[in-house]
């Protein structure tokens, strides 16, 4: 094949340039995003139910909910949380399942419940969880001075969001903090006594002149026509304008019996912006959007708003495409590093710049073949899909410098140019293509692990072998056609040694000498090595994601008092007052600030706040300032700082803890004071209780309805009246050109101490309210949690030494009390986990010993390969634990990709150790070896020669595809920065198994080999 090639140029090249044409139009057409579009298994459900204490919320809504649920496929978990006036259901579901699907079913679940639910209730809100709702860019917006928040925010409601919803990639765009106006309708209850009319005879009035009656079709001869019937109400002079008739056949006016004015509505939140009030204009990108084309857009956008709109200030924040740029630039890196390196690594070896041209053209072809790649299995340019890219130019690199220096190698026997070409390809085939389905064994089951880690590492496991596919492609065809056109006929030196190879060859022998004399002890020095590396990554920190060097901070606030919203505002504008010299930016969403596709729990005394810091070392200078404020100023408030999520921290946020205990009494609450001590206080560890334990002070308003029967009053009407007098209910809504206004019944600000002034008139006599109602204080629950086995109350627990000993303690403790025990958590999830990743690794390991047994037709052979692989995962480990980098997912994909560039090298080793011995064999004699060290009186001694003559021919390739890619990582430690932050484990990781596996492969691959099998060839 290669021959067939190596005399048809043309086509090769126009075959090539026409593949590299259309991968540049899949490149084109290829979307952009920060993270491939995974489908999180989750889905929230959401209602309000005002007035429903959290009991009423648990027992009448959420359990029939729960329970018409469970049944659903793939279901795993289903949590629900009851609270005052809402409730929130969280339903897990298995990666299997089809979330679109999901997301039907639930919703055709709930409608055909809805009719079992009370008809006030509106229809829960059901939200799908994916990644695509991160949010690519939030847009402050701000008035100046002159200009009012109304104004502001009709400018961003009705101009602003469309005008961001048409630029292109653009999906949801939601504005925050807007201020919205209602006419606000406060009867004169004076005059209402007065004219003997009734409040609800008075909002009745109101609501009945608000009607659309829909079209009339009427007939006028031959004709027909539509008459459209429609009201004139469309401000607060036309609901003046409506009239009321009493009893008596009296008629006034609306006007005449309450003040109308329109005016905003009061907040359920605030959103601040450095301390200043404003909203903030959420976007949302579509799944198929170029991420860094879009923001690009955007700006020009936001540049274009500052123009026309100079009363408003705005400043984008939060922007997302920082993650994704930097997974671009640490690409840009590799190849820009690894070109350079790899130059000079054949340069200073090979001693010719035409070789290293060769490889400068290889890279950027391979890259670009593989976009063509991701096009036909489409998935996008994201950071997984990159970092997969990343790893996989090192192995590319290698297939061509071991392509290239045995082409070379043949040149130099003294083969003509094509016969090189045609034998240097040949020979090295076999033990590459099998190097890459051994990396491709290790690597893609891990596809299959659980949860979201296999989700993401489908994208990066098809860039791996999109990139080794092709550059294999490459290194088989266009390599040895471009070595036949560049070398020249003329060039038979291309392999010559430099001075520095010889150097390093002769450095070479004496080791090899001096291991093969003391083989035992070298094996038993690589297994200490190895051992070591392993004992002390078992002590390793764990984590999900690498610890990256942030200066944004996100604080969660809970007052864990029942204040006001107001009240709530004026603290956190102290708080972010007395951190403002050392802030650059903060934003704060204070009380409930509902998103289309928000799924948070806001309440009213809770806040959240974000700091941009001027530098990362700013960080523990603050933690201790706000951690100091509020011991003093509010020891009682529940708080969190942590580093500001991006979209990774979001997608594999994991909102359990350590160990969760569950408890469960049968007939009442469980109370903190009555569990034993081990378990609210045990030893160096601080319990948390969790939602179920709090409780709330409330107000019950005892209605006596005894009385009300008495005095012939209505229970709806005095429920009616009492809202009127202590709330705001709504009466009608105005539609004109689109907006709808909400017209509402208010009243003056009440107190419960001035019961005794409020009355109701009944038959013309008025009553005072007090004498209908009692008040009474009590403490309830504060939240009611639940899953698929009924209400809980649960412990957290942040760490835990012998978790099953002590949840068995619980349990024979609780018992006799009455209290049923169950415990989830972290702990029991990564158990979970580590036992399936041991299962997909040890059946990668099994695919990868029927690989290698198909190339070297042996069932022993193998397993010389296979024994080298801990030596790496040793190397990798010992160098983590001597820098102090935890092993995270980062660190545990650069021991995957080490893994993959070790088994090339071993495979290459051993491949030549057998051609040499099999050649002994036929021809009974050593393969022509160029440098003796002993004499080769005895079989050892010929043995020894040729397992040395095959080091020797592959040393070169072996040391410069390791040098080539330890030397293009390097410079990764030494920048700062996300992506930095984010690839130094992946690089320590490879840095260090590579290390100990390039000695692996020059001298424990053939000690290994000798022992193993060797020891029985026949040879002289």
């Amino acid at each position: 094949m290669t021959k067939f090639l190596l005399y048809r140029p043309i086509a090769v090249f126009m075959v090539t340039l026409a593949l590299l044409a259309f991968s540049l139009l899949a490149f084109w057409q290829l979307p952009v995003s920060l993270l491939p579009a995974v489908e999180v298994p989750s889905i929230i459900i959401k209602l309000n139910a005002p007035g429903s204490s959290p009991a009423v919320v648990e027992a009448n809504l959420l359990k029939p909910l729960r329970e018409n649920l469970l049944t659903l496929n793939h279901l795993t978990h289903i949590n629900s949380t009851a609270k005052g006036e809402a409730g929130t259901i969280e339903l897990q579901f298995t990666h299997k399942a089809r979330m679109d699907l999901m997301y039907v079913e639930v919703n055709e679940r709930i409608d055909r419940l809805q009719a079992q639910l009370p008809p006030s209730l509106e229809r829960p809100r059901v939200i799908r969880v994916s990644t695509a709702d991160i949010p690519v860019m939030h847009l402050q917006v701000q008035p100046k001075n002159g200009t009012t928040y109304g104004a502001v925010s009709k400018l961003a409601t009705h101009v602003l969001k469309r005008r961001i919803e048409q630029i292109e990639g653009v999906s949801v765009v939601d504005v925050v903090g807007k201020q919205v106006e209602q006419i606000e309708v406060l009867p004169n209850m004076a005059q209402l006594e007065t004219y003997h009319i009734s409040l609800a005879d008075f909002t009745n009035s109101i609501s009945k002149n608000n009607v659309n009656w829909g079209s009339i079709s009427v007939k006028d001869g031959q004709y027909r026509y539509y008459v459209k019937l429609t009201n004139l109400l469309s401000t607060a002079q036309d609901i003046g304008q409506i009239p009321v008739a009493n009893r008596a056949g009296q008629v006034l006016r609306v006007r005449h019996l309450a003040t109308l004015t329109q005016k905003a509505k009061p907040p359920s939140g605030y959103h601040l912006f450095r301390n200043r009030q404003g909203l903030a204009i959420i976007i949302h990108k579509q799944a198929n959007a170029r991420i860094i084309e879009l923001t690009q857009n955007l700006s020009q956008a936001i540049a274009q708003f500052k123009k026309e709109y100079s009363q408003v200030s705005f400043y984008p924040s939060q922007d997302q495409s920082v993650l994704l740029q930097a997974g671009i630039s640490n690409l840009k890196t590799a190849l820009l590093y690894g070109g350079i390196f790899a130059f000079l690594i054949l340069f200073l070896f090979m001693s010719n710049i035409r070789l290293a041209l060769i490889m400068g053209v290889s890279l950027p072809v391979s890259l670009l073949l593989s976009f063509l790649v991701f096009y036909l299995a489409g998935i996008s340019i994201n950071i997984v899909s990159l970092s997969g890219l990343a790893l996989g130019l090192g192995m590319l690199i290698d297939n061509a410098i071991i392509v290239l220096d045995n082409i070379s190698a043949w040149r130099t026997r003294g083969y003509t140019l094509v016969q090189s070409c045609v034998q240097g390809v040949q020979e090295v085939q076999a033990p590459l293509v099998s190097s890459v389905l051994t990396t491709l064994a290790v690597f893609v089951p891990l596809v299959y692990l659980h949860g979201m880690a296999g989700a993401l590492f489908y994208d990066q496991a098809l860039a791996v072998a999109a990139i080794l596919g092709v550059s294999l492609l490459v290194a088989f065809t266009v390599l040895p056609l471009l070595y036949k056109l560049w070398m020249g006929e003329a060039a038979v030196s291309t392999g010559k040694e430099t001075q520095l190879f010889a150097r390093v060859t002769r450095v070479y022998n004496k080791l090899f000498f001096v291991a093969w004399q003391n083989k035992k002890l070298t094996l038993l020095v690589i297994a200490i090595v190895c051992g070591t590396g392993v004992w002390l990554g078992m002590r390793l920190p764990k984590s999900i994601m690498p610890p990256i060097e942030k200066n944004e901070v996100l604080l969660h606030i809970n007052w864990n008092e029942p204040i006001d919203l107001q009240t709530n505002k004026k603290r956190v504008r102290k708080l972010t007052e007395m951190v403002q010299k050392t802030t650059e930016v903060s934003e704060a969403e204070i009380g409930i600030l509902p998103t289309l596709l928000s799924a948070e729990d806001q309440e009213t005394n809770k806040a959240e706040i974000y700091f941009k810091l001027h530098r990362p070392a700013d960080v523990p200078d603050f933690t201790n300032t706000v951690t100091h404020w509020f011991k003093k100023n509010y020891p009682n408030a529940i708080t969190a700082l942590t580093p500001a999520p991006n979209a990774f921290d979001k997608l594999f946020a994991n909102n359990q803890p350590f160990l969760k205990v569950k408890l469960r009494a049968a007939d009442s609450l469980v109370a903190w004071s009555q569990l034993p001590g081990f378990i609210t206080h045990p030893p160096k560890i601080t319990a948390q209780p969790g939602k179920g334990f709090l409780s709330q002070t409330t107000v019950q308003l005892q209605i006596n309805t005894e009385a009300l029967a008495t005095y012939e009053i209505p229970y709806a009407q005095f429920m009616q009246h009492l809202k009127a007098v202590f709330g705001t209910t709504k009466v009608t809504t105005l539609k004109h050109m689109g907006d709808n206004m909400v017209v509402v019944l208010t009243s003056q600000p009440q107190a419960l101490q001035l019961l005794n002034q409020l009355f109701i008139t009944a038959n013309k006599v008025a009553y005072p309210l007090s004498s209908f109602v009692q008040v009474k204080y009590g403490q309830e629950a504060r939240y009611i949690t639940a899953d698929y086995k009924g209400g809980y109350q649960a412990i957290n627990y942040p760490s835990m030494n012998n978790v099953p000993s002590f949840v068995a303690k619980i349990k024979d403790e609780l018992a006799p009390m009455g209290i049923l025990t169950d415990a989830t958590g972290t702990y029991f999830e990564s158990r979970e986990n580590l036992t399936q990743l041991m299962l997909i690794l040890g059946i990668s390991f099994v695919l990868l010993y029927f690989i290698l047994a198909a190339q070297f037709e042996s069932f022993v052979q193998p397993l010389v390969i296979i024994f080298t692989l801990p030596l790496g995962v040793g190397g990798s480990l010992l160098l983590l634990a001597a820098t102090g980098i935890s092993l995270n997912l980062m660190s545990g994909i650069g021991i995957i990709v080490m893994l993959g560039i070790m088994i090339n090298d071993a495979i290459l080793k051993l491949d030549t150790i057998n051609r040499y011995v099999a050649n002994a064999v036929e021809n009974n004699m050593p393969y022509s070896p160029s440098e003796e060290l002993v004499e080769d009186s005895d079989k050892e001694s010929r043995l020894f020669n040729l397992i040395h003559q095959a080091g020797v021919v592959r040393l070169r390739p072996i040391l410069m595809t390791s040098l080539t890619t330890i030397l293009a990582l390097i410079p990764v430690l030494f920048t700062t920065g996300l992506g930095a932050d984010l690839q130094r484990g992946l690089v320590i990781a490879v840095i260090g198994g590579l290390t100990i596996g390039t000695f692996t492969a020059l001298f424990f691959v053939p000690l290994l080999a000798y022992y193993f099998y060797l020891q029985s060839v026949k040879i002289g």
